[in-house]
């Protein structure tokens, strides 16, 4: 198990590695793929109310996103259940400012926390999902 952590890990973080995907939100929503356990997300928000939706909840698993010139929306993938920072509802999503990184980890079945790391490296909590 171990040496599976320590394998996603040198993956996300290299710029060949499949854990570092492109995204590109939408109005509607774009689902950040499932297959890696740790993977950074490279995204192109175009709108501060596009979305991005984090994958199913399984605990440990660490989503980055890497800051943008445009902020936008992240949701979990079953908003009303599974909370950001404790908050839930039926469209549920936390606002991800401009240049703000997230660390999302998801802590159970329905949770996930969530950090940011403002362009000055400056770390906050993100927004509980509203």
């Amino acid at each position: 198990m171990m040496h599976r952590i320590l394998n996603d890990l040198l993956m996300a973080f290299s710029s060949e590695g499949s854990g570092r995907v492109a995204l590109t939100a939408s109005a509607s929503g774009t689902k950040i793929p499932e297959e890696r356990f740790i993977q950074i997300v490279i995204p192109t928000w175009g709108s501060a109310d596009n979305i991005l939706i984090l994958p199913e909840p399984v605990p440990g698993k660490i989503v980055i996103v890497a800051g943008a010139a445009t902020g936008g929306e992240l949701r979990s993938s079953a908003p009303a259940t599974v909370a950001i920072n404790g908050g839930t509802g039926a469209a549920a999503e936390s606002a991800v400012a401009a240049n703000q990184m997230v660390v999302a980890i998801c802590e159970s079945s329905s949770s996930w926390k969530a950090i940011t790391i403002a362009g000055n490296g400056t770390v906050a909590g993100l927004e509980a999902a509203a």
